[in-house]
């Protein structure tokens, strides 16, 4: 079973808040790591050897490394018991993406019946601050299992909660919440600074936002196509092509907007549709 497909998805958004950081896992990002090397190839033994190694060394990387191997490495057989272990060790350590992927995993009906636990799957998605994924599971639960939830939650908080990505997350958050309102910030800041240029006023104000999204829609759909075809070919490269795709959809999210509605501005002038008062 390799790991779900909504969680490779939603890794995205994880990555990038602890890339704001610069906690991230040599597992997931170096080529070098024998963790993520042996994830990859079933015949590196001596490279799991060196992973199993440093996560029995206590090293928090290694175990969500190792962990990873059990679950859905190359290997020909896997072990998701023992994976799971692996992961708590380490994200009793407060690795973040460890909390994560218990979180997403330990409630994923793909996963073996007696390996699911969502009252623990709760717990981990609120050490890890995903406050939204952690309510919607919550709405499942029955009395009963929501009290012991909520007390599992409170005390793992307390001891595994990375602070430093906490305070990053609501970063992100506001950073996502100005890429939502920036298409129509950016088509009002046009016309306040050049407002004796431009007639038809609310024209210009609808057109300017209806292109703007509109930019900003296509770029991303457009993005996100390329990664999937990245994806579907190179499947091992996975993880180099989120990062990539970050980078390029935080930039995306602000400048295609610009350059449409500057395209619009361009276009309304040269249209001379310039106000007599202007003239």
């Amino acid at each position: 079973m390799r790991i779900p497909l909504v969680l490779r998805i939603e890794l995205r958004t994880y990555v990038a808040m602890i890339l704001l950081v610069g906690t991230i896992p040599a597992l997931a990002f170096s080529s070098e790591d024998p963790c993520h090397v042996a994830y990859l190839h079933a015949d590196k033994l001596i490279e799991e050897r060196a992973c199993e190694a440093e996560a029995n060394a206590g090293d928090a990387h290694a175990q969500l490394g190792y962990g990873l191997i059990l679950w859905s490495g190359d290997q020909p057989t896997h072990d998701h018991r023992a994976a799971l272990e692996w992961m708590r060790k380490s994200a009793r350590q407060d690795n973040y993406l460890a909390q994560i992927f218990l979180g997403g995993l330990l409630k994923h009906k793909g996963v073996e019946a007696e390996l699911r636990d969502p009252v623990e799957a709760y717990a981990w998605l609120v050490t890890a601050g995903d406050e939204k994924s952690a309510r919607r599971l919550r709405a499942t639960l029955n009395q009963q299992d929501s009290a012991r939830a909520d007390a599992l939650a409170s005390d793992y908080r307390s001891k595994y909660a990375n602070l430093e990505v906490s305070r990053t997350i609501k970063w992100v958050r506001a950073t996502n919440t100005l890429s939502i309102a920036w298409p129509g910030l950016l088509a009002l800041g046009f016309l306040v600074v050049a407002q004796r240029r431009i007639a038809r006023k609310l024209a210009f104000v609808v057109a300017a936002i209806v292109i703007a999204y509109a930019s900003q829609y296509l770029a991303i759909w457009a993005l996100t196509l390329g990664m999937n075809a990245v994806m579907t070919r190179f499947p091992n490269e996975m993880l180099d092509a989120v990062l990539w795709t970050l980078g390029l959809e935080l930039a995306l999210r602000f400048l295609a907007p610009s350059l449409g509605v500057w395209a619009l501005y361009r276009f309304w002038i040269r249209r001379r549709w310039i106000p007599a008062s202007a003239t």
